[in-house]
Parts: C-alpha cells; structure tokens; sequence
C-alpha cells in the first residue's frame, strides 16, 4: 500500500455527532468515511440510554473502530460498542463494502480488496 496513513482520515461528521465531541478531541480525522454508518447507528442505540452523553474520542486502532465516551451507563454502553468494534472489522474503513482485517507490515486496517491494492 503506498498511500499515507494521514490521506485516508480526512472525513467530518455529521453536527449531531461533533455535538457530542468533547472540546478538543479532533477526531475529525480519525476515521475513513466507510464507518460512518457504524458510528450513526451506535450513536442511535447509545442515545436510547443517554441522550446527553458525550464522545470522548473516536478513532482505528489495530484496525477496528475504537469509541470512548462518559456521561452515560458504561455497563448499558458497553454490549452497543463492542459490537460497533466487531463489525467494523468486516467493513472497509475507507469505502463501507465488505472487508478483511489486513496486516500490511504491523499497521492494521480493515479494507476491501481495491482498497488494500491501492
């Protein structure tokens, strides 16, 4: 793969998303735009449990969807994330079509074929 790791994070969310970001996070560039979707409808599922809750952060780590938030029922929260995280390990970060976690020398990412060969 020979584009930067910056080149794919280059996506904003949606204002009821930044809303709930916590000053200073930035996680505007945290993420490929494939996984918005994941992200829409964990929002949609936390918000039943809190409607003020707040993102503490956003971002791919070892090539899954990692999201931190407070102001809510982490125990409630919890089953909701984890299963965000599991399908976006079969969600390309960077387009949304099926994918596979990919090792490309230690850096992680879960991209569909035209996105790996690129």
């Amino acid at each position: 793969m020979t584009m930067e790791k910056n080149e794919f994070f280059i996506y904003q969310f949606p204002d009821h998303i930044q809303q709930r970001i916590n000053a200073g996070m930035g996680c505007s560039s945290s993420i490929g735009r494939g996984w918005l979707q994941i992200i829409l409808d964990m929002d949609k599922k936390l918000n039943e449990i809190s409607s003020d809750y707040r993102i503490d952060q956003i971002k791919e780590k070892f090539g899954l969807l990692r999201y931190y938030i407070s102001g809510i029922d982490y125990d409630k929260a919890d089953e909701i994330i984890r299963e965000a995280a599991a399908k976006s390990g079969k969600i390309c970060e960077m387009c949304g079509k099926p994918a596979k976690l990919r090792n490309n020398e230690g850096w992680y990412q879960t991209l569909c074929d035209k996105h790996s060969n690129e």
